[in-house]
């Protein structure tokens, strides 16, 4: 699914690490333990030159380009 508008679609409580590691704990794509490494390989394969730091951040502190990324995998 790709969202419209990525920006109300964060939790803005949330980082945005944590809720990409709900999702693909929710659907069991990786075991918990693996979660944090498959979250920065997955920012990195979209194109984000700083995956850690943006697993770090909360949806605001994101561009809007980057907010799209976010959600598209």
């Amino acid at each position: 699914m790709v969202v419209q508008n990525p920006a109300t679609s964060f939790d803005p409580r949330k980082t945005i690490g944590a809720q990409i590691k709900e999702s693909l704990l929710a659907h069991r794509v990786v075991p918990k333990a693996a979660a944090r490494e498959r979250i920065i390989s997955l920012l990195g394969d979209v194109g984000l030159s700083s995956p850690v730091k943006v697993a770090k951040s909360r949806p605001h502190q994101l561009s809007g380009g980057m907010a799209q990324r976010e959600r598209e995998p």
